[in-house]
């Protein structure tokens, strides 16, 4: 599921540099596969991979998964910072707390389907 995901990520990146470069039918190509990777191919793996869970457990699945990417990018940023490279420090402290935000608005929805305000 990953690769699919990844190549889908990568394929509408390279679609919108088709469409800056002026060529149309190339950026056509690169979102038809992009979005056939991610539709199609995504789904039929995400189904053989069981992750099909209630909202809970699936809240629950993103929570977990965004923890680690918190994690991750609180190593990515303090890796450039010590190598000196403030921009890459910068775009992965600025990642991370979009990361954080998500995080945090996942655990108020699964609250909200647990039936807790707050």
């Amino acid at each position: 599921m990953e690769a699919e995901a990844f190549t889908h990520a990568k394929f509408t990146r390279f679609a919108a540099c088709a469409r800056m470069h002026g060529d149309p039918d190339l950026a056509r190509l690169f979102q038809t596969i992009a979005d056939e990777d991610r539709i199609h191919h995504f789904s039929m793996e995400a189904d053989l991979a069981g992750a099909n869970g209630s909202d809970a457990e699936n809240l629950r699945q993103a929570i977990e998964d965004i923890s680690k990417q918190i994690k991750m990018y609180e190593q990515f940023a303090e890796q450039a910072s010590k190598a000196g490279d403030s921009k890459a420090s910068d775009t992965f402290g600025s990642i991370l707390q979009d990361e954080i935000s998500h995080q945090h608005a996942f655990m108020g929805a699964l609250k909200r389907e647990a039936g807790v305000e707050g």
